[in-house]
């Protein structure tokens, strides 16, 4: 029997066969930010086949959220939509934890494609990526099996205030007692020291912050710096309550 034309390379290593909900964010061929929620068909250690990516083509370099854990990856192949108007896609880690798919998967190992890079798997990727695309060495690799805080899933509003006058809205989509995540199109280097404002549910909180790994086009991981008593106080509380009730903010 043929090969299929979707591209697709010989696999070489084995897949589990798997469903996970997923979120796939990054920017289009037109440049603008989309996201989307997919599902897995199966992964690999250093892949994974889902389907409901059809906003983006072969070769963009796409975020992929799985609960707490965020990773980019290459899209390698890309089928046309199907009779519900959504597409198969084939992609490869970039840059993703050993953790990225808790225990569906039991060991992450360098492949011939990848460099293991402290707590994180890095695969080899353009060196000129096209406009608003990531590569590799695009950013400095966060060490996530270091964290002192654990990360909390949630959703709300975040506001970045940089210089006083130069301000962005984006979603905070994980939080700790040191940081959180904020997924928005605008994103400044690693290093960038910047105000912060956030608001989800009934919770408010604001406070300096510094860029600690920088997504273009996706997302910054922030670390919060000289927050007041108060404000820490109250992030306290909020990660505790939390980290009791996982599932309400979800």
């Amino acid at each position: 029997m043929a090969a299929p034309s979707t591209g697709a390379t010989p696999r070489r290593e084995p897949r589990r066969n798997v469903a996970l909900n997923v979120r796939v964010f990054g920017l289009d061929r037109n440049g603008q930010p989309m996201n989307c929620e997919c599902s897995t068909i199966d992964i690999s250690a250093h892949g994974v086949r889902l389907v409901g990516a059809q906003h983006w083509g072969a070769g963009d370099v796409v975020g992929i959220r799985h609960g707490t854990e965020k990773g980019r990856f290459r899209i390698v192949w890309i089928d046309k939509p199907g009779a519900q108007g959504k597409s198969q896609a084939g992609l490869q880690a970039v840059e993703v934890s050993r953790h990225f798919w808790g225990e569906n998967i039991p060991q992450f190992s360098a492949g011939s494609n990848t460099t293991v890079i402290g707590a994180r798997i890095a695969g080899t990727t353009d060196t000129n990526p096209g406009f608003g695309r990531l590569n590799a060495s695009s950013t400095s690799m966060p060490f996530a099996d270091t964290r002192r805080f654990v990360r909390l899933k949630c959703n709300g509003g975040a506001k970045l205030i940089i210089g006083g006058n130069n301000h962005h809205w984006g979603t905070v989509i994980d939080i700790s007692g040191g940081g959180c995540y904020v997924e928005c199109p605008t994103t400044y280097p690693v290093g960038q020291l910047l105000y912060v404002k956030l608001g989800i549910d009934d919770f408010k909180f604001e406070s300096d912050a510094v860029v600690r790994v920088s997504h273009p086009g996706m997302g910054m991981g922030l670390e919060f710096m000289r927050t007041a008593m108060m404000q820490r106080r109250t992030l306290e509380d909020f990660c505790g309550e939390l980290a009791r009730d996982p599932n309400r903010l979800r």
